[in-house]
């Protein structure tokens, strides 16, 4: 087996002759022989997938409108967003995950789009966090 030490951007080896390295060298030749990349700032990467939901539908009745989906994972909850245009600014309509595969609520003056997004609890080593699901979106008749 072969043994290192690095010391003051020096990485030894027993039996070899000292060898300049990159402080980079040096953390992928880490003692556990592990290399750590964080996904920091890109969006498009994610460690814990959720699956959307699926078969979202609305209907207008007055001045109600009534969305409806199906999940296609347990989820904890969904949150619903609503927006004027659909790739403009959506905002939230509940404050609280609903569980309930539906709601119907007032239309509000010029959205024309709603989104669904479902959440579950993600456990991992450093703690827990809500996982949101990529948007299910769609438009008023």
């Amino acid at each position: 087996m072969l043994l290192y030490k690095v010391k003051k951007n020096r990485l030894k080896l027993r039996r070899c002759k000292s060898i300049r390295v990159s402080i980079w060298d040096a953390i992928v030749l880490s003692k556990r022989g592990a290399i750590h990349i964080g996904f920091m700032g890109d969006p498009t990467l994610r460690d814990y997938m959720i699956k959307s939901v699926s078969h979202l539908t609305v209907a207008v009745n007055g001045n109600s409108v009534t969305l409806a989906w199906t999940d296609s994972e347990n989820s904890k909850g969904y949150y619903v967003y609503s927006s004027s245009e659909k790739l403009g600014t959506y905002k939230l309509l509940n404050t609280n995950p609903i569980s309930a595969k539906g709601i119907t609520f007032s239309k509000s003056l010029g959205d024309k789009f709603y989104m669904v997004r479902s959440v579950k609890t993600a456990d991992t080593f450093g703690g827990q966090f809500k996982n949101l699901s990529m948007g299910s979106i769609v438009e008023l008749p």
